[in-house]
């Protein structure tokens, strides 16, 4: 009975562990993009709560109208933010622009179209500019940043590719890539734990992908690996792990309860 007692709670501690260390601030510079409003206790958002064929998981379920923008690193940033929707099978957008508020209380901004409208933006000295994009399944290794000719190393943007994304959505055939600019010019990301909510000015189609590229103070490229991406349905949900904890912690009281009713009735018998 002892020896299965400490296994139980070596199971609970360590999922407890899990459920932890994934409410915790991110070492590396990560764009995530969860809902807006936030859930109470987000950001950081949890991550990983959509599921696919070949074993891809990732994403957070964000709504149609909107969502909240959060660099999770250690330092602020005082350049402009970049946010990038896959569209599934579009070759246009009615999303043209969105209303930006920050956690912080600066002074409310808006997010513009850059994609096709002959503006450029620069970041850190690097100066970009966007026309039309699409990522379809040739190539096969190709990821939206490659695509948009942004870095994508730093944070695992490699990982925003198409297998990944064509298994949250299979009904699509290409996404169209649309960017967009956070002027990020009234100090919106100041602090480290800032973050923007975006209310755009028109619906997201059903399986679009959002994704952000920024910089931050130290020059660390920030941007967002498939874990954190915003995903607007139709979403395959998957416990997070603090629910995975709870399961698993009722379980193990069961089992309790049960070895202990197996254990008396054993020794009724040869009583």
């Amino acid at each position: 009975m002892k020896s299965f007692v400490k296994v139980l709670f070596a199971a609970v501690a360590a999922c407890l562990l899990v459920a932890t260390s994934a409410q915790a601030q991110q070492e590396d510079p990560q764009a995530q993009i969860g809902p807006n409003p936030p859930p109470p206790g987000t950001p950081p958002f949890p991550g990983d709560q959509n599921s696919g064929p070949g074993g891809v998981v990732g994403t957070n379920n964000i709504g149609p109208g909107g969502f909240t923008l959060f660099p999770n690193g250690n330092n602020p940033s005082n350049e402009p933010f970049l946010v990038i929707l896959g569209i599934p099978n579009a070759t246009s957008t009615s999303v043209t622009s969105g209303t930006v508020t920050y956690s912080n209380g600066a002074t409310s901004e808006t997010m513009s179209l850059l994609t096709n409208s002959g503006n450029s933006v620069t970041i850190s000295g690097n100066t970009y500019s966007f026309s039309s994009a699409s990522m379809t399944a040739v190539p096969s290794n190709q990821n939206a940043y490659d695509d948009l000719g942004l870095p994508p190393t730093m944070f695992g943007g490699a990982s925003e590719s198409w297998t990944n994304w064509s298994a949250l959505d299979p009904s699509a055939t290409s996404f169209g890539l649309f960017v967009y600019e956070i002027p990020n010019l009234t100090g919106g990301f100041a602090s480290a734990g800032d973050y923007a909510l975006i209310s755009l000015n028109a619906d997201m189609p059903t399986g679009t992908f959002v994704i952000a590229f920024g910089e931050d103070t130290k020059g660390l490229d920030i941007g967002t690996p498939f874990t954190q991406a915003g995903f607007s349905g139709p979403s395959s949900v998957i416990p997070e792990p603090s629910s995975l904890a709870l399961g698993l912690i009722g379980l193990g009281g069961l089992a309790v309860m049960r070895f202990r009713r197996f254990r008396g009735r054993s020794a009724v018998a040869s009583a």
